[in-house]
């Protein structure tokens, strides 16, 4: 595998065109497989690429690209929102934070004091799906989940 590492410093052929060629092409590829083997910080409401390969799926020999989707969500429209993604083949990472018109949160979120006061964030094939606890919860004025994934 490629390492993401370019080297700082690299002598180019004064005397000889086609070696410079050679290495300049070369040198290029080296730089874009390098921005592209770093993770990106794009965070969008529609699906981009994070920048992350996984290792490959079982019988397969390719690593798998990452993807990342940023969905806002709030009491006020719906704690189920359709993320609009059809190839989900493994789920990477799933957070995000909600604010409650005082103070920010992490999701999921978790009362140490009582569990019915807890949010779960859950990913079903088509929708996400935040679900507050029969307690008391703080309230979700506005919030982003993000999903990423291979």
């Amino acid at each position: 595998m490629t390492s993401p590492f370019i080297p700082i410093y690299r002598q180019f052929p004064t005397d000889d065109p086609r070696g410079l060629e050679r290495q300049l092409v070369n040198f290029h590829n080296q730089i874009s497989v390098a921005v592209n083997n770093k993770t990106i910080g794009t965070f969008d409401t529609n699906s981009v690429p994070n920048g992350e390969r996984w290792f490959p799926a079982s019988g397969s020999n390719s690593l798998r690209d990452g993807n990342r989707l940023v969905v806002q969500v709030s009491d006020g429209t719906s704690l189920t929102v359709a993320h609009g993604i059809t190839l989900i083949n493994q789920m990477t990472r799933l957070y995000g934070t909600f604010f409650d018109g005082t103070n920010w949160w992490p999701l999921p979120y978790v009362d140490l004091t009582n569990v019915n006061n807890q949010i779960n964030v859950e990913v079903t094939s088509t929708q996400i799906v935040v679900t507050k606890g029969a307690g008391s919860p703080p309230t979700i004025s506005k919030g982003i989940v993000v999903l990423e994934w291979v």
